[in-house]
């Protein structure tokens, strides 16, 4: 009876998996994995959808005219926030 507590424990890690946020899910830095998050994108609002396409063609943009690496680790919660914040600091033109 040591390991009793082994199905309790995978049934709580697989119920925190299901409810995990779409903010939450790390954009990969291969943009040719961003199709993966399909999914993820699709569970998110029009304007946070918008702000995360604007955030993943600036990042790709950047790496191919600049050659920085596209950012690791970044949820697309994190995405839409650096987003809205370079909006702010750089509105487009009118």
């Amino acid at each position: 009876m040591r390991f009793a507590h082994v199905p309790v424990l995978a049934m709580v890690a697989l119920l925190a998996a299901c409810s995990q946020s779409p903010k939450d899910t790390v954009i990969p830095s291969d943009p040719d994995k961003w199709k993966d998050l399909k999914p993820q994108v699709q569970q998110l609002d029009e304007k946070d959808q918008k702000l995360l396409t604007l955030y993943l063609l600036r990042v790709a943009m950047r790496s191919k005219i600049v050659g920085e690496p596209i950012p690791a680790d970044v949820t697309i919660g994190k995405a839409i926030e650096d987003e809205k914040d370079f909006l702010a600091k750089n509105p487009p033109p009118q």
